[in-house]
């Protein structure tokens, strides 16, 4: 309440005209209204603080009416009780909610992400960028995307990953790796002190294997593909993943300008590759029909286009879908021929740098990989075209 006696009413300050010269209006308190020769209407206070004499502005009239300038008025002489300027005061919280704001825009674990993956995403093959960003926005963003950095706990992190490798302990692994190098770009550029990221909370897990069909499945596996009710381009991409031991990625995110139908190969340039080297597959006849009729049906780019954009691949996870349906999902994942192809070839001895380099692994010194590549395309070719034979026996009888 007011400890002294107020003055002014509504209707003096509306009535308040402009003189000649500025004159003021008193309320109490140190509290009046300036109206100035040129019709502005200020409200100010006159205090002393640390014994000098101040003068606050507490807005103008008719913005700030009468009873909003006395609860002005009273905030501020309750600073000046403690020696605190309110002027200054204004300005201090000003100048705080920019920091605060400044630090929101700069700080918060969505800024500091964002500039972390600009640096970062073009070391990265497509796949990965987009494994990155899918798997940040569905379980970082909601819980950390606008609290400042500084302000999150190693507890708050132990937690959210503890709950996430519950789940699904793969991408929680994937996650805290993101987590601390975000937390190291962070104390690299002095926004936080330290990098307080749990090292070994949430582990791996046992890692998981991709189910491998056994070969004398194989047949089952394609007479059910032929007569699964899937897209044609769904079944020809599960067909070249088998034909040639090939990713999964590989074989979607395929470009029509890779294929060399007169050579009868497949030139997989360096950034679709795990290895980030160029993969040569030499095509069976088998594969280069497969392809001939996929040519067939597809766009002028992309051998898989999305439904939805025809100029993006199609999604991983509909060739696992397809796989699914058929009932094969305990006893088969598309990775998994790759060891069913290098299991057979093994146990039929065949040459194991043939093998490893019809699955693109690397065999031998830095030297003997130029070599080798160059010297057993043929002999790749030759145990390719024996496969896609051996596939075609599968198919036509029951094993």
């Amino acid at each position: 309440m007011h400890s002294y006696p107020t003055k002014l009413s509504d209707a003096a300050c509306k009535n308040s005209k402009p003189r000649e010269r500025s004159y003021t209006l008193a309320d109490g308190g140190g509290l009046h209204l300036l109206v100035k020769f040129n019709g502005a209407r200020l409200w100010q206070y006159r205090a002393t603080v640390r014994g000098k004499p101040v003068l606050v502005s507490l807005g103008q009239y008719p913005d700030v009416g009468l009873s909003e300038a006395r609860r002005k008025h009273q905030d501020a002489r309750k600073l000046v009780a403690l020696g605190i300027h309110p002027t200054e005061d204004r300005r201090r919280r000003e100048t705080e909610l920019k920091i605060a704001e400044r630090k929101r825009q700069v700080g918060s674990f969505r800024a500091v992400c964002t500039v972390w993956r600009a640096r970062t995403d073009g070391s990265l093959r497509p796949a990965s960028i987009a494994q990155r960003e899918r798997e940040i926005n569905k379980h970082l963003i909601p819980k950390l995307g606008d609290r400042l950095m500084v302000d999150v706990t190693r507890f708050d992190l132990a937690e959210l990953l503890r709950d996430i490798s519950a789940r699904t302990p793969e991408v929680a692994h994937n996650l805290r790796t993101y987590l601390s190098a975000i937390w190291e770009h962070a104390a690299d550029h002095g926004m936080v002190a330290a990098n307080i990221v749990p090292l070994k909370l949430t582990g791996r897990g046992p890692k998981a294997s991709h189910a491998a069909l056994k070969t004398a499945r194989l047949g089952d596996f394609l007479r059910a593909l032929d007569a699964d009710p899937a897209d044609l381009q769904g079944k020809i991409a599960i067909k070249l993943i088998i034909l040639n031991a090939a990713r999964k990625s590989e074989v979607i995110g395929g470009q029509w300008v890779e294929i060399d139908f007169d050579a009868a190969e497949w030139r997989i340039p360096p950034e679709r590759m795990k290895s980030g080297r160029e993969h040569v597959v030499p095509l069976s006849r088998q594969s280069v029909a497969l392809l001939r009729e996929l040519r067939a049906l597809s766009g002028e780019d992309v051998m898989f286009p999305n439904r939805r954009d025809p100029k993006r691949p199609m999604a991983g996870r509909s060739i696992n879908n397809v796989m699914d349906r058929m009932g094969f999902t305990e006893e088969a994942k598309p990775h998994g021929f790759r060891t069913l192809f290098s299991t057979y070839w093994h146990e039929a001895l065949a040459p194991n740098d043939v093998i490893e380099l019809c699955l693109s692994h690397s065999v031998g010194s830095t030297v003997s990989r130029v070599y080798n590549r160059a010297l057993l395309l043929e002999e790749r070719r030759e145990l390719l075209q024996r496969w896609a034979d051996l596939i075609d026996n599968l198919t036509q009888v029951s094993v």
